[in-house]
């Protein structure tokens, strides 16, 4: 999508990042999303304890309009750990 409306094609990214080992892989994911250039992103299982400084990311990168969702999970272990789920554009 672009704001002069030439081009009707919308981009989307989305991506799972409990499994790719988010708090050290972050800097790579900042990387792909900046080349990919999605006008939107979806992203499941995001870390809470990573969020602050991923959000801070995308406003960088230009994904102002953000809407995120916290759930927090019991493992089996009895710990419970914390995710969520966050939509963000560039457009409103």
């Amino acid at each position: 999508m672009t704001l002069d409306n030439s081009n009707s094609l919308l981009r989307v990214l989305s991506w799972n990042l409990r499994f790719q080992g988010f708090g050290k892989q972050i800097d790579g994911i900042s990387d792909v999303i900046e080349n990919d250039r999605a006008d939107v992103l979806t992203f499941q299982e995001v870390s809470e304890k990573h969020s602050t400084d991923f959000l801070t990311r995308l406003e960088n990168l230009g994904y102002q309009y953000q809407h995120d969702a916290w759930q927090g999970t019991l493992l089996e272990s009895g710990r419970k750990i914390r995710h969520g789920v966050l939509i963000t554009s560039k457009h409103k």
